[in-house]
């Protein structure tokens, strides 16, 4: 993850899957290096609107 410093970590699962992603050693990871999380199984579908220069909402 340092190697890469990403701003903001999508989880893309759904609610309750069988498969238990995303691992809780993964959010922890995570959290420890207080990298900002969004998850699709809490906030249903997420947009990404990518604006000049690089930037997004």
């Amino acid at each position: 993850m340092k190697a890469v410093q990403p701003g903001t970590v999508v989880y893309t699962h759904g609610r309750a899957n069988r498969f238990g992603h995303p691992a809780g050693v993964v959010q922890q990871r995570h959290r420890q290096l207080a990298i900002p999380t969004r998850s699709t199984a809490r906030e249903g579908a997420i947009e990404w609107i990518v604006l000049p220069r690089g930037k997004w909402s």
